[in-house]
């Protein structure tokens, strides 16, 4: 995992489509839970924003949790 100065997560590395634990692991601290509006929830998965058939890639700035 990579971190900006700020503490902030900028990468965890990636080599396939699945998300791996540690992509997990920096998106949970990143996103502190769900982002659909008025979602509480705590627990949530990982989607991509643009979708892998679209091109869309494995890495921190393509996911969401949702």
């Amino acid at each position: 995992m990579t971190h900006a100065q700020d503490g902030s997560v900028l990468d965890a590395g990636r080599k396939t489509r699945k998300i791996s634990t540690a992509m997990k692991r920096a998106l949970s601290h990143r996103d502190r839970g769900c982002h659909f509006p008025g979602c509480p929830n705590q627990r949530a998965d990982a989607h991509r924003i643009k979708h892998w058939a679209d091109g869309g890639e494995t890495k921190l700035e393509n996911l969401l949790r949702v």
